[in-house]
């Protein structure tokens, strides 16, 4: 069956600083406990050509290959030579930084900013040493300095993000990276990458996928965001494309503390608990700095119903975080998970004690007491934390979702504006207002509040993708594309927009602009799959299955492990007899990777029926029926093998059970086996 894969410039002299900065994956240190960090690697400053000494060069040509040792010395030798240099002070101090020598890499940062007292990036760099020395206060103070001199600059606010969240701080961080991002031009990658993981943290997996869906696409072989992406799959339950991620961070590097928590979370997620506890707890022994390891044995531990153990690691996770509330956060979120209301209301209720995490402490108490089925309680929580917190808008802002959550639009509308009036012009706020108001049917109002919360996001690509779904919503398909459009004129690349721009011209039978659009995407995304399985769908949509199959072959080249691509192909070559050996290989390797997927299933076990494996095809789908029982496709499907078998009662009861759905594309052809059978 198929299973559709979902459809600013800077001064020159302030531009030394890149998208990379250092992160040890061999040995992360407490400070850096956690996958809210720096994404890359050094990067070398970048000078105008006419101001970087000769001699200084090749220091920066080292940087770049990533050979600090080379680049340290020849630095060193330089501002022995020229001590009065800035830049080379610089230099000597981010190649020391690459090296963790710390202490020189403070030393000679200072000089630079002391002959130079303007230099905004070595004072960014300053921060950046505080960072990695588990100093976030030290490492905020030269921040906001250098946010003072240069506040257009995107990386020292990326950077500041990161300290307020070690320091307990979400929401600013959130808002100080946000607009880190939007200073770049939506380019910088390190700020999307902590953007997500931020939200990852922060329980906000939906936010978290598609940034990193961005980030992946610009770089594509990155192991901390295949991981990050990988587990934010696992938590939104879309397992056959985390088991891909986990899988590529392992043949990476398979000895590295990613891979290791790769494999194990693989482990766990195919139901291989005793192989995944056992790498956790020596991963856990090998790091116990590290708070990852910690917190998957625990949820580990849960899956094999060892509670006590589990919360014994989860305290563990805890105590090696650098943000202890936010930790006990993802326990609580994960206790919930996987089925302990009880202990994810206890963790919950603690880390209400810190106003940084208590709204989102509050988020999972709600979901919890609605998981024990007591929404009164989960309402009369909210009412209570508006009520106790005058000017905290993240309560109104819950109540709001709740009630949008319940179908109750008009209650909900006034707690977002409530919300709005507790922080002028933030943008979540309006957001909900604009989802209220569509509830309501007031297309008008909801769109009077997308264009605000555009104006409050100052008009960058995000607000306009989101307007732009408004005017969806609205009725007002013209309005939508042209705001499709704009978000494309503030970032020409935004992966969003190109997908939700062509999906609008698919529902307007205006196929030949849809594919222009998403190839223009997939060029624009070398390392991107998902442009190209969209161009694919178009095409199969459009009757064109040579075509099709050709995106989906472009797609596998730049995804060759992706199983949800690789069963799409197989689906679709299925219907030529002659191509039935290559649909047959696909759907094994597909199956291979992703053996717990319905719908992976039922494209073998399907192929298998029509290579005439009856025996192997019949256990598939019975497999795949248990797991999708709704599916009329897979219970055609599984009638059809029944009926070659001669198990007639079995057969009437699969096809009767499929033409209970209200149609499906194969509901004829189910109808007439099962008059056959009569």
């Amino acid at each position: 069956m198929r299973d559709r894969v979902a459809v600013a410039g800077e001064p020159m002299r302030l531009r030394i600083l890149l998208t990379a900065l250092s992160l040890a994956l061999a040995a992360p240190a407490p400070a850096r406990a956690t996958l809210v960090a720096p994404l890359g690697r050094q990067a070398a400053p970048e000078e105008p050509a006419q101001s970087v000494p000769s001699e200084l060069a090749p220091a920066i040509q080292a940087l770049d290959k990533g050979d600090a040792e080379t680049a340290f010395k020849v630095a060193k030798d330089f501002v022995r030579a020229n001590p009065r240099s800035a830049v080379g002070h610089e230099v000597l101090g981010v190649a020391a930084l690459a090296l963790r020598r710390h202490a020189d890499a403070e030393q000679a940062l200072r000089e630079a900013v002391r002959l130079e007292p303007a230099r905004v990036t070595a004072m960014a760099r300053l921060g950046q040493v505080a960072l990695e020395a588990n100093q976030p206060k030290k490492a905020e103070a030269w921040l906001r300095q250098a946010i003072k001199l240069a506040p257009q600059v995107s990386l020292p606010r990326r950077l500041l993000a990161l300290a307020l969240f070690r320091q307990g701080q979400p929401e600013p961080a959130l808002l100080e990276a946000q607009e880190g991002l939007r200073l770049s031009g939506g380019k910088d990658i390190e700020a999307k990458y902590l953007l997500a993981a931020m939200y990852h943290e922060l329980g906000r997996p939906a936010d978290a996928e598609a940034l990193l869906t961005d980030v992946l696409s610009e770089r594509p072989d990155t192991p901390q965001a295949l991981l990050l992406q990988g587990l934010v799959k696992l938590e939104l339950k879309k397992i056959d494309e985390a088991e891909a991620l986990l899988e590529s961070v392992t043949e990476q590097d398979p000895g590295s503390p990613w891979a290791r928590l790769g494999l194990a979370v693989i482990e766990r997620s195919k139901g291989n608990l005793a192989p995944a506890r056992v790498e956790l707890e020596k991963l856990a022994r090998d790091k116990p700095d590290w708070a990852p390891a910690h917190l998957e044995l625990g949820q580990t531990l849960l899956a094999e119903r060892k509670l006590e153990a589990a919360l014994r690691a989860f305290d563990r996770a805890e105590q090696a975080s650098p943000n202890p509330s936010l930790a006990r956060i993802r326990t609580a979120a994960a206790l919930l998970a996987m089925g302990h209301p009880d202990q994810a209301i206890a963790k919950a209720k603690v880390a209400l004690g810190s106003s940084a995490a208590a709204p989102y402490a509050r988020a999972i108490l709600i979901r919890a007491y609605l998981a024990k089925g007591n929404p009164e309680l989960a309402e009369r929580e909210l009412q209570a934390a508006v009520t106790a917190a005058p000017r905290d808008p993240s309560a109104p802002l819950q109540l709001g979702r709740f009630y949008l959550a319940r179908g109750r639009p008009q209650e909900a509308l006034a707690q977002f504006q409530e919300a709005g009036r507790r922080r002028a012009a933030a943008v979540e706020p309006l957001a909900g207002q604009a989802e209220a108001h569509l509830q309501l049917r007031q297309p008008s109002e909801a769109i009077d509040a997308a264009q605000r919360a555009l104006r409050a996001q100052k008009e960058d690509a995000a607000g306009y993708v989101f307007l732009g779904s408004v005017y969806e919503r609205a009725g007002r398909p013209a309005d939508a594309a042209q705001a499709y459009r704009q978000a494309l004129d503030k970032e020409k690349s935004h992966l969003g927009a190109s997908r939700a721009l062509a999906r609008l011209f698919l529902r307007e039978k205006r196929a030949g602009e849809a594919v222009r659009l998403l190839e223009e995407a997939a060029a624009a995304h070398p390392g991107a799959a998902q442009p190209l399985a969209d161009l694919a769908a178009v095409y199969e949509l459009g009757g064109e299955p040579e075509r099709a199959a050709a995106a989906y072959r472009r797609a596998l080249q730049r995804d060759g492990k992706n199983p949800l691509i690789m069963n799409n192909l197989a689906y679709l070559l299925s219907r030529d007899p002659q191509a039935l050996p290559e649909a047959l290989e696909l759907a094994e390797r597909a199956h291979r990777r992703a053996p717990r997927s319905p719908a992976i299933t039922d494209t073998l076990g399907w192929l298998l029926y029509q290579k005439g494996d009856l025996a192997r095809a019949a256990e598939l789908l019975a497999q795949a029926a248990a797991g999708a029982p709704k599916n009329p496709t897979i219970r055609y499907h599984l009638g059809l093998v029944y009926a070659k078998q001669g198990k007639v009662d079995d057969a009437r009861r699969e096809l009767e059970e499929a033409l209970r759905a209200d149609s499906f594309p194969e509901a004829g052809d189910a109808r007439k086996v099962l008059d056959s059978l009569r």
